[in-house]
């Protein structure tokens, strides 16, 4: 064990907060007299270490926290009795934003856990909201993740109230597309669903901009998409993003488009797959939507792949006729190229 990775144990038991920072040489010398890893070439009588104890307890133990640890302290203590509006949470952000990495990991674990108490008081996750996702931002993958698999745990264990819970911290902090890759798909799918619904039914320029928008919140930094999920992801975003006999939604193209902006080259295959798609290749019928088909696929042939053949199944598309399109011939033509 190192000297640092001593400090952190003592800071993770949360009960000696600080003592790391200021007394970490009372400690070591303990540890390598107490030790058979650190030899100690200097022997301690009993008076020695009862002595050293005493300063332990007299300059540590006893003493308040001080620096950020403080300031966290009181954070967590606050949010239990106050009500915080926005311009509370200003300068609580502010901190969060200069805490050292260790103790903004411990703030994240300890809000997580508050916010999916079934017992806690709605004040107190009203107040949570107004600065996680300060905290969110500044912690590592690591972190987040793991507050993804803690949401996979409570949906394997039936914890429902948990995990009800820990799905809206992680709509609030933008984290949903942290979940495990299997979670991840599930959510996914219920979301496109949705979508789709309100898609095909009436006053669907209002209805899908909600749907999209939760959709988008799955998506990772990667753009990665479950392979669970994949071809219908991609089928459902092209069927909205060409639209309907009224046209396309103007509020959730915007979603649309950033989440087509994100395809990788397995999306790109789905997308050039759907040529094959009898349900798919229907609305071709409808020239206006073929041809946006084929200008996306000039898009995604100049912006997101450096695939060769991808890039030439893509121009192949874009630059043919409408009736291929229509009959499967277009897929043919590229079949050999994208399988």
């Amino acid at each position: 064990m190192d000297d640092w990775e001593l400090i952190r144990g003592c800071l993770n038991t949360g009960i000696i907060t600080d003592i790391g920072y200021r007394h970490l040489d009372y400690i070591r010398d303990m540890r390598n007299f107490a030790s058979a890893a650190h030899p100690n070439h200097t022997e301690l009588t009993g008076l020695q270490l009862v002595s050293w104890l005493e300063t332990c307890i007299k300059q540590v133990l006893a003493k308040d926290p001080s620096g950020p640890v403080l300031e966290i302290k009181k954070l967590l203590q606050s949010i239990r009795t106050e009500t915080l509006t926005e311009a509370d949470s200003k300068p609580i952000i502010l901190n969060v934003n200069q805490l050292p990495q260790d103790l903004v990991h411990s703030l994240l674990r300890t809000i997580f856990g508050m916010y999916t108490d079934e017992k806690l008081d709605m004040g107190v996750r009203n107040n949570i909201d107004r600065f996680a996702k300060a905290v969110w931002t500044q912690s590592d993958e690591s972190a987040r993740n793991d507050i993804g698999l803690k949401y996979a745990n409570f949906s394997a264990n039936a914890e429902i109230s948990r995990k009800t819970l820990a799905k809206q911290f992680l709509d609030v902090v933008d984290g949903l597309g942290y979940l495990t890759e299997d979670i991840r798909a599930i959510e996914m799918k219920d979301s496109l669903d949705a979508l789709l619904t309100a898609h095909y039914n009436f006053n669907n320029f209002y209805t899908e901009e909600p749907h999209a928008r939760i959709l988008f919140k799955y998506m990772s930094k990667t753009g990665s998409i479950p392979r669970a999920v994949r071809p219908y992801y991609v089928k459902v975003l092209l069927i909205c993003k060409l639209g309907n006999m009224y046209g396309v939604s103007f509020t959730a193209e915007p979603y649309y488009d950033r989440m087509i902006n994100m395809f990788q080259d397995d999306e790109i295959k789905e997308f050039l797959r759907l040529l094959k798609d009898k349900e798919f290749i229907s609305l071709f019928q409808n020239p206006p939507k073929a041809n946006k088909y084929k200008q996306i696929s000039k898009s995604l042939s100049e912006n997101n792949t450096n695939d060769e053949l991808l890039i030439k199944a893509l121009d192949i598309i874009a630059d043919g006729s409408i009736k291929d399109m229509r009959t499967k011939k277009a897929y043919l033509n590229i079949k050999d190229i994208i399988e």
